[in-house]
């Protein structure tokens, strides 16, 4: 019984850390963002913004702009996340930036 607890909490300590990794992930310092992946990742963040807040309807995309301006300027996610948080009445849900360390970035 006692192993099978440790277990459990393991793994619960494993899925918080995995949680909050995404918190770390930016562009890396020494790299820059070129012109074409600025606009390929454009176009997935308008993409996925649709699929989870509807947010990517406007025409000017201006929360698209704003992520990746900060992206650009080598912000971890963290950061970009508070940001968004104070521009916007309930921030993004983490599976944007769960989506964004995994595959979003270039």
């Amino acid at each position: 019984r006692r192993s099978r607890r440790v277990r459990e909490l393991r793994a619960g300590r494993r899925a918080g850390a995995l949680a909050m990794a995404w918190r770390e992930a930016k562009l890396p310092d020494d790299r820059d963002i070129s012109e074409d992946e600025t606009a390929k990742l454009r176009e997935r963040l308008d993409v996925k913004l649709r699929e989870l807040v509807n947010e990517g309807d406007n025409d000017d995309n201006m929360l698209s702009e704003f992520v990746l301006v900060m992206v650009a300027n080598h912000d971890n996610l963290g950061k970009i996340a508070e940001q968004v948080e104070e521009v916007t009445e309930d921030g993004l849900p983490t599976k944007l930036y769960e989506w964004l360390a995994e595959d979003g970035l270039p």
